[in-house]
C-alpha cells in the first residue's frame, strides 16, 4: 500500500490496519507505519492515529450485545437473516456493517479525530440518541469504515502492533533513540493522549531517565579452557525471569525492560519500595517469582495488561535480584556486597544476586552439573571490575520425544506451518504438552506439510488433528506445575530438535516427564 494522500484519511487508516495485520514480520509492519507518517501532514491526523496505534482507544459506550437487540430496529431485517448473516461472516460487527444500508447521496469524508471527538461525547447520550447516531452517522460511510467505528464504539478495537513494534517504527520517522520514544509517550500518557508532536520535545533530565546499555551476554559451551584465570570472574545463578533495570532520579522511579518499555505500574510491590531509597541509581537485574515454582509467565502477563487487577498482584509475588549497582554520586570503588548492604538490604521485594562459591574451573563445571538442582537456568560469569565480557553458561536442557498430534497453518494460502501441538501418552490417551512454533528449512516444511495433507483425521479452522505416528525430539528449559494444562505441568522455551523416527513406542509418557520435576 502507498500512502501519497490525505484524501478519506480513515479509510487509508483501515488500509493500513489490514496491511498491518498480515504482515508476516516486524520489519514489513516498520516499513508500512513509517510510509503512513510520513504521508501525512496535517498533526491532528497524526495524533489520532498515533493515539489509536499506541492503545489510547475511546471509552467503550455500549457492547455489541446492545445493538444486536436494536438489530431489527436499525436495519429492518428479520432475526433468521440477522443470524444467518452472523453465522456467514463469524462476527457479529462484521455482519451488522454488512447489513446497515450505505446512503450513498450522504457519503462522508470525514477524519479519525472527528470520529474520535463523536464518539468520545456518545458516553453522555441516552439510547435514543446513540441509536439515531448509528442510523444517521454510520449510513454516511461506506461497509469497511462502519465495521471499524462500530469496534470504537462497542470497545472491540485492538491495535495490530506490539509497543515494542511502534516504538521502533516511530524512532526511525523522528530519527531519536527508541528509550527517548518510550520516555516520552510515557510521561506524555500521565496528562491523557499524546500528540505525535510531543514526541519531538526533550523532557526535562531525559538522559539520567533512560536506562544504560543492557548487557549482551555470549553464550558459552560446556569447556571453560578459553576463558581467563578463574580468579578473574565473578560468578552467580541465573533463573528465568525478566530482564530489567530501575533508575531513581529526583525521586522518581523509571522500570525499564530490555525491550525499552516503561512498566512502573506492572510492578508496585517492587517500585514503591524502591523509592524509600535515600539516593538516586541505577540497578540491573531480574523480576522474578518470589517462589521457584510459580511460573515466571504469570508475571510476564502483567506486561501486556493496560491495567493491573488485585487477582493479578495476588496470583504471583515479584521480587527484584539485583547483579548492577550504581549509586549517582557515590564512591565506585565500594564492592558490590557493601553497597546493597547500605541501600538496599532493608528494601523489600529486594533481592542480591546469588554467588556461587567455587575454587577452580573444575569445581565450576561439577555444580554447574547440578545447576538446576540449586535452583538455577544457568550461570553468569562475569569479569570482575568490568561490564565486559559477560557470559551465560546455560544448564543443560530437559528432553522428551513427543507424538505430534495438531498441525496449525499459516492462514494466508495454508502454505507454511504456524504451531505444531506435540503429545505424550497417559493410559493411552494422548495429552498436549508443548506447542511449538517451527523453524524448519523449507524443505522440511514441505515434507510436514504433505504428511499433514495424507495423514489429517479432524479439522478445525487452521488446526489440523493428524495421525499420532511423527516423533520429535523436544527440548526445553524447565517444568513447572501449573494447574491450567491437562498434563499438569508447564513446559518453558521448548524447542524442536529433531524428528527421530515414526514409532509411537519411542515416545515418553506423562509419567517419565513428570519424573523429571
Amino acid at each position: 500500500m502507498i500512502y501519497h494522500s490525505e484524501k478519506n484519511i480513515l479509510k487509508i487508516f483501515i488500509e493500513l490496519i489490514a496491511d498491518i495485520s498480515l504482515a508476516k514480520d516486524d520489519d514489513r509492519k516498520i516499513q508500512l507505519l513509517k510510509k503512513y507518517f510520513q504521508s501525512l501532514e496535517n498533526e491532528s491526523n497524526k495524533d489520532a492515529a498515533f493515539n489509536l496505534l499506541i492503545g489510547n482507544y475511546p471509552k467503550r459506550v455500549i457492547n455489541s450485545k446492545q445493538i444486536r437487540n436494536w438489530t431489527n430496529e436499525l436495519t429492518g431485517y428479520p432475526d433468521w437473516l440477522i443470524d444467518r448473516s452472523e453465522k456467514e461472516t463469524g462476527n457479529f460487527i462484521k455482519a451488522f456493517a454488512l447489513l446497515q444500508r450505505t446512503n450513498s447521496e450522504k457519503l462522508a469524508d470525514q477524519p479519525i479525530q472527528l470520529w474520535l471527538s463523536k464518539i468520545s461525547q456518545l458516553s453522555k447520550f441516552s439510547e435514543f440518541e446513540i441509536k439515531e447516531f448509528i442510523k444517521r452517522d454510520l449510513t454516511s460511510v461506506e461497509v469497511l469504515q462502519r465495521q471499524f467505528i462500530l469496534k470504537l464504539v462497542t470497545g472491540g478495537f485492538k491495535s495490530p502492533m506490539s509497543k515494542k513494534q511502534l516504538i521502533k517504527a516511530l524512532a526511525e520517522v523522528i530519527n531519536i533513540e527508541h528509550s527517548l520514544i518510550s520516555l516520552r509517550i510515557y510521561e506524555c500518557n500521565k496528562t491523557g493522549s499524546v500528540r505525535f508532536n510531543d514526541l519531538n520535545q526533550p523532557i526535562n533530565n531525559e538522559n539520567l531517565k533512560i536506562p544504560a546499555p543492557f548487557p549482551v551476554m555470549d553464550s558459552i559451551d560446556n569447556s571453560l579452557e578459553n576463558l581467563a584465570e578463574y580468579k578473574k570472574y565473578e560468578i552467580y545463578g541465573y533463573r528465568n525471569g525478566i530482564d530489567a533495570q530501575v533508575i531513581k532520579h529526583a525521586g522518581n522511579i523509571f522500570m525499564w525492560t530490555s525491550d525499552l518499555e516503561i512498566i512502573n505500574e506492572k510492578f508496585p510491590e517492587i517500585c514503591k519500595p524502591l523509592r524509600e531509597v535515600h539516593s538516586d541509581f541505577m540497578i540491573l537485574g531480574q523480576i522474578l517469582t518470589n517462589n521457584p515454582d510459580t511460573p515466571i509467565d504469570l508475571l510476564k502477563n502483567r506486561i501486556r495488561k493496560k491495567t493491573i487487577s488485585r487477582k493479578d498482584l495476588e496470583v504471583a509475588t515479584p521480587i527484584f535480584s539485583i547483579t548492577e549497582i550504581l549509586i549517582f554520586g557515590a564512591n565506585r570503588t565500594i564492592n558490590f556486597s557493601e553497597i546493597f548492604r547500605d541501600y538496599f538490604s532493608k528494601i523489600s521485594h529486594i533481592e542480591i544476586r546469588k554467588s556461587i562459591e567455587y575454587s577452580n574451573w573444575g569445581d565450576l563445571t561439577a555444580a554447574h552439573k547440578k545447576c538446576r538442582i540449586l535452583g538455577f537456568s544457568g550461570f553468569i560469569l562475569k569479569l570482575k571490575n568490568s561490564t565486559e565480557n559477560t557470559l551465560y553458561w546455560k544448564a543443560d536442557s530437559y528432553a522428551i520425544n513427543a507424538i505430534l498430534i495438531y498441525v496449525e497453518l499459516e492462514t494466508m494460502g495454508n502454505s507454511g506451518i504456524r504451531h505444531m501441538t506435540f503429545g505424550l501418552k497417559q493410559n493411552d490417551v494422548l495429552i498436549p504438552v508443548a506447542r511449538v512454533k517451527p523453524t524448519f528449512d523449507k524443505d522440511q516444511i514441505d515434507e510436514l506439510l504433505l504428511y499433514t495433507r495424507q495423514n489429517t483425521i479432524e479439522k478445525f479452522g487452521p488446526v489440523r488433528t493428524v495421525k499420532p505416528s511423527l516423533i520429535y525430539k523436544l527440548h526445553f528449559d524447565s517444568i513447572i506445575v501449573s494447574r491450567r494444562r491437562k498434563s499438569g505441568l508447564a513446559l518453558s522455551n521448548v524447542t524442536i530438535q529433531r524428528k527421530v523416527g515414526n514409532d509411537p513406542n519411542f515416545a515418553d509418557s506423562i509419567h517419565s516427564l513428570k519424573a523429571l520435576v
